[in-house]
């Protein structure tokens, strides 16, 4: 989307015509949702997913630290200094491997629900660059 052909201002309530469910307010929201649809979608087409701008965890790691989530073997019950997570589905041999963001962080455009209540380190601003 080229910014000199459509005002800021209304791109995202231009997505919104046919994605009102993306629209907040949300409790939770997602910085780069309310700023443009544009920052993680090409509206003209993608070969992508979802029209995602780039393929995932790519895509979040340009804003996300990717030395919390590296695409390594990591026990799904420690982690995130030393915070014990509990409530996860444990794989046979719990552990994941090189697993999607999208796994876990489901709701990215907003939710009126933290994505792990029982996490109270993590807020999703506490991994950006």
């Amino acid at each position: 989307m080229n910014p000199s052909e459509i005002r800021a201002a209304s791109v995202n309530q231009l997505c919104y015509k046919c994605h009102a469910d993306k629209r907040g307010p949300f409790m939770w929201e997602h910085a780069p949702v309310e700023e443009n649809c544009g920052n993680c979608h090409a509206p003209h087409g993608s070969v992508h997913l979802k029209l995602n701008i780039e393929s995932i965890p790519n895509m979040c790691q340009g804003c996300h630290d990717a030395a919390r989530h590296p695409g390594t073997r990591y026990s799904a019950e420690t982690l995130f200094r030393g915070t014990k997570i509990t409530g996860l589905a444990a794989s046979p041999s719990d552990r994941s491997f090189a697993r999607s963001c999208l796994n876990c962080h489901s709701n990215i455009h907003g939710s009126n629900a933290p994505a792990n209540p029982a996490n109270q380190l993590n807020s999703g601003k506490f991994f950006v660059r």
